[in-house]
């Protein structure tokens, strides 16, 4: 049911590029909007109301899972990206996309998808035996776990993920795309949280309720408009794909002639003859053009080959469960001596999705990797009605 609805969020977007209503501009704004307005709100509704410094406390486990995936899925996604580059002879294309291999492996979806399901099975007696608690108060601490710990996640996203998608190879690029607005956003949810409830200030309902709508307002806006901006990527590259097979059924490796211009050349061999310079000149233009727009900053843009696309399903989806079951159980449970089953479950449920969504808005962001961005996601979501 959750992927059925990704999907169908999915289509909005792919409706509305149909309709020329999210153009490339258009979702250049929307993406800008994600990352500036809408998630920071989100977490500003979400985290502030549950920091106060005794919960905060309690999801050190959740920081220790998310430090040890994180590790892994960047030296795996790296090594992955090296070991296939040398194999296939492709250093260069997996050079440039080891990147999105590595953030696609170390950031799963570790929020809303994984709430969704634990919440689903919150009445088994395994999970209710954790602490003996009543069922809403059960459901309560599984929202505020994950809630609190997803900031954790997005500081490790956006200040570790985000730089390693977009290059920054320095420590000053680094220290430019760490401050950006969803990490301050966590930074001064958590400090306003827990400095609220330390000083007891008291503010009137009716100035702090207004505003207190509005961002929750504008957090809403998150999630949907993530999965718009993927179904239109999407749809990008189906029409990619469709375009690609039609060229190589017929046999074209370009874009054919109007049948009036070829009659055209035919019949006046003469005026091509007087104007072949200006003609030369004119082609010589379009394809300098032409090879500018397909060149990045290190040459031609080639796709990623497909074995790439499964080595990150692999480690995301089939290795990523397995090292979480082993750090819930090998580390918190047998080393740190974590007993509580429910903190144990949100540990291991947190690093066994699929990529992250935000990793379209973070390659939309950065530049980089869109349309493979795009691919991958589709068919990682689409492995998850399975792995889930």
């Amino acid at each position: 049911k959750a992927v059925a609805t990704v999907g169908a969020c999915s289509l909005v977007g792919a409706y509305a590029r149909r309709q020329g209503l999210l153009a490339e501009k258009s979702q250049k704004v929307l993406e800008k909007l994600v990352s500036s307005v809408f998630l920071p709100s989100m977490v500003l509704a979400k985290v502030t109301p549950h920091a106060d410094p005794r919960e905060l406390l309690t999801i050190w486990p959740m920081v220790v899972v998310c430090v040890g995936t994180v590790a892994f899925g960047l030296a795996a996604g790296a090594l992955m990206a090296t070991v296939l580059g040398s194999a296939l002879g492709q250093q260069a294309v997996f050079s440039r996309y080891k990147g999105l291999m590595m953030v696609a492996v170390a950031f799963p979806n570790s929020f809303s998808v994984p709430m969704t399901l634990l919440l689903a099975i919150s009445d088994h007696p395994v999970i209710r035996q954790s602490g003996n608690a009543m069922a809403e108060e059960l459901r309560e601490r599984i929202k505020v776990l994950f809630l609190l710990s997803y900031a954790v996640w997005i500081v490790a996203r956006w200040s570790i993920g985000y730089p390693i998608l977009s290059g920054a190879s320095s420590f000053r690029e680094w220290r430019e795309k760490v401050a950006n607005p969803p990490v301050i956003a966590c930074i001064v949810a958590a400090a306003l949280g827990s400095g609220w409830r330390l000083s007891h200030v008291h503010v009137p309902p009716w100035l702090l309720e207004p505003i207190a709508v509005a961002v929750e307002y504008t957090g809403r806006c998150t999630v949907p408009v993530i999965l718009m901006l993927l179904g239109a990527k999407l749809d990008e590259v189906v029409l990619d794909v469709a375009r690609d097979w039609r060229q190589r059924k017929s046999g074209s490796s370009g874009p054919e002639l109007p049948e009036a211009e070829l009659v055209g050349f035919a019949m006046d061999p003469a005026s091509i003859e007087a104007d072949g310079e200006k003609c030369q000149a004119t082609e010589a233009l379009e394809l300098a053009e032409a090879a500018e727009a397909a060149e990045g900053p290190g040459g031609p843009e080639q796709p990623l080959p497909f074995v790439g696309h499964l080595a990150v399903l692999a480690l995301r989806q089939f290795v990523g469960p397995l090292l979480g079951a082993a750090i819930a159980l090998g580390i918190l449970r047998r080393h740190l001596d974590i007993r509580d089953r429910l903190v144990l479950m949100v540990a291991m449920l947190q690093s066994a999705g699929p990529p992250m969504i935000n990793l379209s808005i973070m390659a939309g962001l950065s530049g980089s990797a869109e349309i493979e961005t795009a691919k991958l996601l589709l068919l990682t979501y689409a492995a998850s009605i399975v792995t889930w």
